[in-house]
């Protein structure tokens, strides 16, 4: 007896079925698995799913899929979450040459090593709608002078921060005072000081006047603050 067996395209099962299986994997394995489909009802889906709102730069993935996802696939305009991790950090231009996330809001970079001027102008190229900005120093090959100018030459110029995180393990303390009249929209500073005379100068003189919460590191001391 023959049995006629019709074959079944991915991409022509139902919508629920599709988003289902977009929800067991990664936002960078679904972009990498399906965004250089040329079916527009695919990307609408992948539109719908959200899988262009957050990219996580990572060794998930390698270089070349990175590069790949970044020429073609990346939606610029949908991004509002960038982490990127590792060694990628150090990377993130070459990734990402001369790209804009116009509507990117949450930017991390963890395990930073060596801060460059093209890492810089990213960061600051995106001012206008960043308003959460963490920054984690790399266990390798860590600069902390260079870590301190990275932060001071791009703070100044996110008006629009609400959250900052500048990692207190990198034990680099900053001169708050140079950003007074800046950050106006700062409510929560995550960061390391060098004694609590900072931590109240911070808190008295009203540096930030939308700030709500301070945790400060000093040495192997916690201090946290929740200002009103």
């Amino acid at each position: 007896m023959n049995i006629s067996m019709s074959s079944t395209h991915f991409i022509s099962l139902p919508d629920v079925v599709l988003l289902e299986i977009f929800g067991y994997l990664s936002c960078e394995d679904v972009l990498c698995a399906f965004a250089d489909s040329h079916d527009i009802h695919l990307i609408d889906l992948l539109i719908e799913h959200g899988s262009f709102r957050h990219i996580c730069l990572s060794s998930q993935l390698s270089r070349h899929q990175y590069e790949i996802l970044s020429q073609g696939s990346w939606r610029y305009d949908l991004v509002h979450s960038l982490v990127c991790k590792e060694m990628f950090s150090d990377f993130i231009s070459d990734l990402a040459p001369c790209k804009i996330f116009s509507s990117l809001t949450d930017l991390r970079l963890l395990s930073l090593r060596c801060p460059s001027e093209c890492l810089s102008e990213f960061v600051t190229a995106h001012s206008s709608t960043l308003t959460h900005f963490t920054v984690m120093r790399s266990e390798l090959s860590f600069q902390r002078e260079g870590y301190r100018t990275f932060l001071h030459s791009v703070l100044p110029h996110l008006d629009r921060l609400r959250l900052l995180d500048t990692d207190w393990r990198s034990f680099v303390s900053i001169d708050w005072s140079s950003l007074a009249g800046r950050l106006k929209s700062l409510e929560h500073l995550f960061t390391f000081m060098n004694s609590m005379s900072d931590v109240y100068a911070l808190a008295v003189n009203e540096f930030f006047p939308c700030l709500r919460c301070l945790r400060a590191h000093i040495n192997n001391a916690v201090i946290k603050a929740v200002l009103s």
